[in-house]
């Protein structure tokens, strides 16, 4: 009885053996099959001539004029007294505020942005006294009839964007529309003047900007 219990139990067991090999051979096989298709697909894509990346060209930025003093007018739009005008003013403001402001009137932005071009201006004029940031920076594009009014980081906390956009919107496109461009300019500088008087800078104050 022992012999006829243990027979179907051993058999089954045997019979299972031999499947597990046998699947596991298979499977082995598969897998093989598998990767030699995987290999010879790579192999073959490689040997496909691949498209050439498209390159776009960056189109070259035009150097940022010389600064010739607090109104560079390289696009010839002001009379010789109306820029004298706008010199001492905003050279006055400066001695009463340490705030620097300047205007640069540009023929053409040759493709670039306003704003892209404006920022790599007052940077590279280091508009604002040394480790104060305080600059302001008014960019006129004759070409494109745009207006940009760029700010140091530390004028932007106290004039918003909301603002600035209301010296534009009200006091200079009413006079440059009528080709009025110093009228406008005049009259854009005196508000963000006025506004830029919320940050008070004194003399110590840039003394020890200077030092840090």
């Amino acid at each position: 009885m022992t012999d006829d219990f243990n027979l179907p139990l051993r058999a089954p067991c045997r019979r299972i053996s031999r499947d597990r090999r046998n699947a596991s051979r298979r499977l082995a096989l598969s897998l093989f099959a598998l990767t030699s298709i995987i290999a010879a697909t790579s192999v073959a894509r490689a040997a496909q001539p691949q498209p050439t990346p498209k390159i776009e060209a960056i189109p070259k930025l035009q150097p940022i004029p010389k600064r010739t003093g607090r109104v560079t007018d390289t696009a010839k739009v002001l009379l010789a007294g109306d820029r004298e005008h706008l010199e001492k003013m905003l050279a006055q403001y400066e001695r009463e505020t340490f705030h620097q402001l300047a205007v640069l009137t540009i023929p053409t932005l040759a493709g670039e942005a306003v704003d892209a071009f404006t920022r790599r201006a007052l940077s590279a004029w280091k508009l604002g006294q040394p480790g104060l940031d305080n600059g302001v920076l008014v960019t006129m594009a004759m070409k494109e009839q745009l207006v940009r009014i760029e700010l140091g980081a530390a004028m932007k906390k106290f004039i918003s964007n909301d603002a600035v956009e209301a010296v534009i919107e009200k006091k200079m496109i009413p006079a440059f529309s009528k080709g009025e461009f110093a009228a406008g300019l005049q009259a854009g500088l005196e508000e963000l003047m006025r506004l830029g008087r919320k940050f008070v800078v004194k003399k110590e104050d840039v003394e020890r900007a200077k030092r840090k």
